[in-house]
């Protein structure tokens, strides 16, 4: 049995992320970026459209929408611009539109 701690995982549902996971090592914030009609993540927060974090002491993400109408929940709702949302694991939210959606693991 491994002993290491959850850092926090984000895995594509639809789009170029598509059954890809990214590892938050270390629980570092990861950006989602929109290039044209494609869409990136970085360690880079300069232009982008939202950062996203695992905290570990309240097993949820903390997720910031650098943009307004960028991040929206699984049902459609829009999140705000410059607040941070603590969102449980097993949430699915999106980037700008349907085809980029990921899944809190």
């Amino acid at each position: 049995m491994s002993n290491q701690k959850f850092e926090g995982a984000v895995t594509g549902k639809e789009g170029s992320y598509k059954d890809r996971t990214l590892l938050l090592e270390n629980r570092c914030e990861v950006f989602f970026h929109i290039e044209g009609e494609q869409i990136y993540v970085d360690q880079t927060p300069e232009g982008a459209e939202a950062g996203i974090w695992y905290i570990e002491q309240r097993e949820e993400y903390a997720v910031q929408p650098a943009k307004t109408s960028t991040v929206y929940l699984k049902s459609g709702q829009p999140l705000g611009k410059n607040r941070i949302y603590y969102l449980p694991r097993g949430m699915e939210i999106w980037i700008a539109s349907r085809k980029n959606s990921f899944l809190l693991e």
